[in-house]
């Protein structure tokens, strides 16, 4: 071979390691260009004093699930880097349970670590095999997670991406245990609906409140209504019953609180209307209905257990058996039915002790105009066997106001 041959072999040998030297190449886990140096991913350790879940609501409130993450990531390289996005997917209890893309745009330091705090807000309506792992978290029973994906970061002259790798693990719980209900009639919406004259009904709002981070259901069976002797504090509301009174409470109708979702931290109201048979009532009862449809004071109480349902992983017993409410004289005219009025004749208590001059009275339908005519309800207390008759009545004079009045007779 002569000289000019080899001189020309050995400029493209030269060359070719030229071209080796600056080619990408896939060092380590990174799958992008990479420098001559080895480069290492970002490291993530869990911390779990900061690591929790927030809230859960029941699937009939959105089945939210709120989780609060903090993570120190550290840099092993001898460089600064920049950590850009992270394509991560979380698993709860083996399953996924949540895929999202974050931009944390977190700088780390060479060869120190950096705090990322997180709060992940999640879905778990269509995924009911984890709705009892995550409620048993909230009686103190640890969830198993663990987060995976795709990291993105940068130097000062390259950047870097890796594959699905495992970032972190640990296990969940939740920051507070589940809370009882708070219950309780809504003071002021309590009055009387009267549609027929044999079957008026007592309406009220009924307010539950979730002071608690967990969602559930709240529903009751058999709650027993009672009416209750008046009872109220300097600011008109009505006064809680004590043992002895609830006792003597006379039940005038029994009812069921269907299920209620009642969401982490929500006030839910529900409007309750009762209607009274009369014809049912013992005699006395139907007395104090009486007496209330007329306009006196009267406070009614809801005895009995509600319970509050945790996705039917569990269920427990609100504290306290009894929701009380009140009417005041004339209230329930602001609630749709129609005004009270009481004559200036002494009209007795029914809650008084009862005597054989006590004056009977009635209550009476209004009248519907001058050629009209009504029936009236007569019932004589005075009377050892306290008859009851329907008498028809003339119409008053056109011009007097729709009422219901109590009469003294």
């Amino acid at each position: 071979m002569t000289p000019r041959p080899r001189v020309r072999a050995l400029l493209v040998a030269v060359a070719l390691l030229a071209v080796t030297a600056c080619a990408p190449r896939v060092v380590g886990e990174i799958t992008d260009m990479s420098p001559v140096v080895d480069v290492v991913a970002p490291r993530f350790v869990l911390d779990p004093r900061e690591t929790r879940i927030e809230r859960f609501d029941p699937p009939g409130a959105g089945a939210g699930l709120v989780v609060d993450l903090s993570v120190v990531v550290s840099n092993p390289n001898a460089f600064d880097l920049f950590l850009e996005t992270v394509d991560y997917r979380l698993l709860l209890a083996g399953e996924r349970a949540h895929v999202a893309v974050l931009e944390p745009h977190l700088s780390v330091p060479a060869l120190g670590s950096a705090r990322w705090r997180w709060r992940l807000e999640a879905s778990l309506a269509d995924q009911p095999r984890l709705w009892r792992a995550v409620v048993a978290s909230f009686a103190g029973e640890p969830l198993p997670f663990a987060v995976e994906g795709r990291l993105r970061f940068r130097s000062e002259v390259f950047i870097f991406s890796t594959g699905v790798r495992p970032l972190f693990s640990g296990v969940l719980r939740a920051r507070q245990a589940v809370e009882p209900p708070v219950i309780g009639v809504v003071a002021g919406t309590e009055g009387t609906v009267v549609a027929r004259a044999d079957a008026p009904a007592l309406r009220f709002l009924l307010e539950l409140h979730n002071p608690g981070d967990v969602g559930y259901f709240v529903s009751a069976r058999g709650l027993a209504l009672g009416l209750l002797a008046p009872g109220f504090d300097a600011s008109g509301t009505p006064l809680a019953p004590t043992d002895a009174e609830r006792a003597r409470a006379s039940t005038v109708a029994v009812l069921d609180l269907a299920p209620v979702p009642l969401p982490a931290g929500a006030t839910v109201r529900r409007e309750i209307v009762v209607v009274l048979d009369l014809e049912r009532l013992a005699a006395d009862d139907r007395e104090r209905v009486e007496a209330l449809l007329a306009g006196g004071p009267t406070r009614f109480v809801l005895d009995g257990t509600f319970v509050y349902d945790v996705l039917g992983a569990d269920s427990f017993q609100a504290p306290g058996r009894c929701a009380v409410g009140g009417l005041r004289p004339l209230t329930s005219a602001g609630v749709g039915c129609r005004p009270c009025s009481v004559s200036s004749s002494p009209t007795p208590s029914p809650w008084a002790p009862r005597g054989s001059t006590t004056p009977s009275w009635r209550t009476e339908p209004a009248s519907r105009g001058p050629s009209s005519s009504r029936w009236r309800r007569v019932t004589t207390r005075s009377s050892p066997a306290r008859a009851r008759r329907w008498t028809r009545a003339s119409s008053r004079p056109p011009g007097r106001a729709s009422r219901w009045s109590a009469v003294a007779a």
